[in-house]
């Protein structure tokens, strides 16, 4: 009877460390996804240490950088009719105060993507009732994003002064407007730190600092800017 009960044999050191590093590869795959969902789909705080453009900004928090891409709007690139003064209006809302960010996903430039609070303010409402930005419809179908565009319309606020703006989806793939040929006279350039714009035959047409582009004379002028002296006759 004694031959029954004998002692367990001692299983091997290297079966042991197997079964351990499995059990451990188990425990991360099981947390991993609760961490990538984390990072996705939470509300953080921090600090808006700097603004790239209109709809992207740095926030530092916890001793880290985030960049953070406004969600459900889209703003005039820097080189196009009203991109300065999307990037100036973020930046005198949110830049060096602290914000709140509802995160709602990761893009493939690895921003997070997320609605942005200031003061009691969200800043895609804001920015598109100012006429300088678009609601992003590829993105959101957020009601509220279109109704504040509705209104930005009706009041030809910012952008929507302009005879034919251009979405900046449209202006990034180079897209122009279909009713409007500029084929023969060419686009005109501004230069977004002297506030002039320049026909194509204009001196200065190419300068370093002529990076705004507008279609008509109209769309310049309505943007704040006015003619070069050197080449457009005088208003």
């Amino acid at each position: 009877m004694s031959g029954m009960f004998q002692p367990a044999r001692q299983l091997p050191k290297q079966f042991l460390r197997a079964k351990t590093l499995v059990s451990i590869g188990l425990l991360i795959t099981l947390l991993f996804p609760i961490v990538l969902t984390a990072q996705t789909a939470t509300t953080l705080t921090g600090f808006v240490v700097s603004v790239t453009d209109g709809d992207t900004v740095s926030v530092r928090r916890d001793r880290a950088t985030l960049r953070i891409r406004v969600e459900g709007i889209d703003t005039p690139e820097l080189n196009q009719a009203f991109g300065h003064q999307a990037k100036t209006f973020t930046s005198s809302l949110l830049l060096n105060k602290h914000i709140t960010v509802d995160v709602r996903d990761r893009d493939r430039y690895g921003r997070l993507v997320g609605r942005i609070y200031v003061d009691g303010r969200d800043l895609s409402v804001a920015l598109i009732l100012q006429g300088l930005a678009w609601h992003y419809t590829r993105y959101s179908s957020d009601p509220t994003l279109a109704e504040a565009e509705r209104q930005a319309r009706a009041a030809q606020a910012g952008l929507w002064s302009q005879s034919a703006p251009v979405p900046p989806w449209d202006f990034r793939s180079g897209v122009l407007p279909p009713q409007e040929d500029v084929s023969v006279r060419g686009p005109l350039h501004g230069n977004h730190r002297s506030r002039v714009f320049h026909q194509p035959n204009c001196r200065n047409y190419t300068c370093q600092h002529c990076t705004v582009i507008f279609r008509t004379t109209e769309d310049a002028l309505e943007a704040g800017f006015r003619p070069a002296g050197d080449c457009h006759p005088r208003r």
